[in-house]
């Protein structure tokens, strides 16, 4: 009894340690390869979303400045690169051991996840717009800096101890 107890305890703290380097590395990458290039990823979006015709309701880059916040581009892109990967993990698994792509789990893992994190970050997007843009918000005219997230920010929020 104590060493199932122990064991699960220890299999708990691997993939929770294993999760967290996950998201470590995936938020550095994030940021090198994607915020750095911050005004190319906001130019693009403005331009997918007029070509669109995406509903102002619905856009997430503004066109005023700034378009997107590096800490939102850092987490949708964080997010999105992590559902992805746990995504492709059944699709692999799948093929490699000849099972059947059509099975619960594959569909689950493979479709569902990434959809529904799709969903959750664009509406997590669209709110985030909302509140830089809202007319209580202060702009940057007035003298008052939209406080942006740092990379060290979201570390320490990632790896801060949870309730």
């Amino acid at each position: 009894m104590m060493e199932e107890c122990l064991a699960e305890c220890c299999g708990q703290i691997c993939v929770r340690l294993s999760f967290l380097g996950l998201a470590t590395a995936m938020l550095h990458i994030v940021d090198k390869l994607i915020v750095q290039r911050r005004e190319l990823v906001i130019r693009l979006g403005r331009q997918a979303q007029r070509i669109l015709h995406v509903p102002e309701c619905l856009r997430v880059f503004s066109d005023e400045e700034p378009g997107m916040l590096d800490g939102d581009i850092r987490m949708a892109g964080t997010c999105l690169i992590i559902s992805y990967l746990i995504a492709t993990t059944p699709f692999l698994v799948a093929t490699l051991l000849g099972a059947s792509l059509w099975g619960p789990g594959t569909w689950t893992l493979g479709i569902a996840n990434p959809l529904c994190v799709s969903i959750v970050v664009l509406v997590e997007l669209i709110k985030s717009k909302r509140k830089r843009e809202g007319p209580c918000c202060k702009t940057l005219e007035e003298g008052h800096a939209i406080r942006d997230r740092s990379l060290d920010d979201d570390m320490r929020f990632l790896w801060s101890p949870s309730c």
